[in-house]
């Protein structure tokens, strides 16, 4: 057994944990590469419906990331002794 070769099976495995992080463009590049390895295979439709259900669920969320955040003006009071 070589274990560095390539394995459908890993590559299902990375789908997952991509969609469960909400990486849906590489868990679609893993796809690719597990459909390269064997497209006949029974376990990628179901990971092509986890992708598609990942992205219609990323659709509707109800709220934003923010690239750039406005920091608040911070005015220091200097008291003397």
């Amino acid at each position: 057994m070589n274990l560095a070769q390539p394995h459908i099976k890993h590559y299902i495995n990375l789908i997952s944990l991509c969609c469960v992080r909400g990486d849906v463009v590489l868990a679609e590049h893993y796809l690719e590469m597990a459909a390269g390895l064997d497209p006949s295979h029974g376990n990628l439709a179901q990971a092509r419906q986890t992708i598609q259900r990942k992205k219609q669920d990323l659709n509707n969320i109800p709220f934003s990331f923010e690239n750039v955040w406005s920091l608040p003006e911070i005015n220091y009071r200097v008291e003397k002794a």
